[in-house]
């Protein structure tokens, strides 16, 4: 069984890794979707290459369509209730302004850092979470077979 921190590991693995829009290979370029499938597939956990897979997550447009994330993240992920209990390895939901959008992965608790492919930075980053960063989150989830 994987762990967390396993989780966080191999998602360090790939910082650095350029961002693009539909990306979905961690050696080249992901977006945020790209890159949990992906660490999800390089630590062989159930469901990830379905997530990669999935047509729903191919030819989105930039627009966030919380219907079709909630109930892909349903299929594929099992929820963290409440938010606040997720752990290192988790995966977080976060919206930039109404809608959720957006994945990352928290690294650490205290104080909280998260791993993500960002559009802005044009890669994957790891950086603190500040008030604006968590102010964000709409909630969590766990790969499937992972321990906290």
């Amino acid at each position: 069984m994987t762990t967390g921190a396993e989780v966080v590991a191999e998602a360090r693995r790939h910082l650095g890794v350029r961002w693009r829009h539909q990306g979905r290979n961690l050696a080249l370029s992901v977006d945020c979707i790209g890159y949990v499938g992906g660490v999800g597939l390089a630590l062989g956990v159930p469901g990830a290459a379905e997530w990669l897979a999935d047509a729903r997550f191919a030819g989105y447009g930039r627009q966030p369509n919380a219907d079709m994330i909630y109930k892909a993240c349903a299929e594929y992920l099992d929820p963290v209730s409440p938010k606040g209990a997720a752990r290192p390895g988790d995966i977080l939901l976060l919206r930039f302004e109404t809608e959720p959008q957006h994945f990352a992965i928290l690294s650490a608790l205290d104080p909280p850092y998260m791993l993500h492919a960002l559009a802005q930075a044009r890669r994957v980053v790891e950086h603190r979470m500040d008030e604006t960063w968590r102010a964000r989150v709409v909630c969590a989830y766990r790969y499937r077979g992972v321990t906290a």
